[in-house]
């Protein structure tokens, strides 16, 4: 209910990690993580890194690393070549404490994958139970996504408001799939970049506890399509100097 109708389908709601070790002077923190797989070949490792200044600011950097090999699929099946890809991750959090209520919050993070394949429509796919094998003899994408935001948050204070919590934020999001089919290759893709503002109040009333508040969202999009190394007339993947609000 409290998300309305972009919530439908249920709501997510992700706390990504903070500085810890508040205390006396200054102090650090570390943690590390290993993960291996091998249905895929794969290795993840990631390492976080972070200090504290008394109890009024706070700072964690951390860094992952992710290495998928080719899938290993049944015993009628066997290795699918050509399902590999790599993955880089990196973000920073920052907290500054006015006082023990009130605090300001920059986030940062950062997503790129490269050269992720759709294997099923390339010449490497296996067939399924009668499936056709692909005639593609490429078709990679890469992802970046890139998110900052800086947020303020007032709780217990005096009053008909009892919290405030305001965030701006601008993300972008950019695709770009290079396809080669015989005599012919495709390379296109999109950026998207998102500017948002909200805010949300809290007050504790006399009919209950109430939640309420404003989000506003801009979108900006670019998007292009190359054929053969030449500007296609047709537009991208979506639609070019798009924008949207919500």
């Amino acid at each position: 209910m409290q998300y309305g109708p972009d919530g439908i389908g249920g709501v997510v709601n992700a706390l990504t990690k903070a500085p810890m070790t508040y205390g006396e002077g200054v102090q650090y923190f570390g943690r590390g993580f290993y993960r291996f797989a091998s249905a895929e070949d794969s290795h993840i490792a990631r390492g976080e890194f972070g200090l504290t200044i008394d109890e009024t600011f706070g700072i964690m950097v951390g860094a992952t690393g992710k290495w998928f090999g080719d899938l290993e699929g049944g015993q009628d099946t066997g290795e699918m070549p050509n399902t590999g890809y790599d993955e880089w991750d990196v973000d920073v959090k920052a907290e500054y404490y006015f006082d023990p209520d009130a605090k300001l919050v920059f986030g940062y993070q950062r997503v790129q994958q490269n050269n992720v394949p759709r294997t099923h429509s390339t010449v490497d796919s296996k067939s399924f139970a009668g499936t056709t094998i692909g005639t593609d003899l490429r078709r990679d994408l890469d992802q970046d996504r890139q998110l900052a935001y800086l947020q303020f948050h007032s709780e217990n204070i005096d009053g008909f408001i009892n919290a405030v919590h305001v965030s701006v934020s601008w993300q972008q999001q950019e695709e770009v799939q290079d396809r080669i089919r015989v005599g012919r290759r495709d390379l296109d893709g999109f950026t998207v970049d998102t500017y948002g503002l909200w805010f949300q109040l809290e007050s504790d009333t006399a009919i209950g506890y109430w939640t309420y508040g404003l989000d506003y969202y801009h979108d900006e999009v670019d998007s292009f399509s190359l054929r053969n190394g030449v500007t296609d007339s047709v537009q991208g993947p979506i639609g070019d100097e798009a924008s949207y609000d919500l």
